[in-house]
């Protein structure tokens, strides 16, 4: 029995850890896109990051188009002078990416 609960939370930890492993490099918003370095959404992209923290620079290039959205950047975990957390517009044009919020309904 002991040996099962080892192998469990052994598991468990190596779990987690794959889960909230610190962000570096360049990922992508994009609600058309998939991979392990796209987000579909601004607001799982900033749950990453709150949740998750950095380890480096993180960039997220954008695709253009209207984003209905509200999030809410907390403090991250890592970020400093160096480990830079950067939002662009993939197309380098700023005007393309709208990032938005109009509540709907009552």
């Amino acid at each position: 029995m002991k040996t099962i609960i080892l192998i469990f939370l052994t598991c468990l930890v190596r779990f987690t850890t794959l889960i909230a492993s610190p962000m570096s490099g360049i990922y992508t918003i994009n609600p058309s896109g998939s991979g392990t370095k796209n987000f579909t959404s601004f607001t799982s992209a900033v749950k990453m990051l709150n949740d998750s923290g950095v380890n480096g620079a993180v960039f997220f290039n954008i695709t253009d188009g209207y984003y209905n959205e509200q999030i809410e950047i907390s403090k991250i975990s890592g970020a400093s002078a160096s480990n830079t957390i950067t939002f662009q517009s993939q197309s380098k044009d700023s005007t393309k990416v709208i990032l938005d919020w109009k509540k709907t309904g009552s």
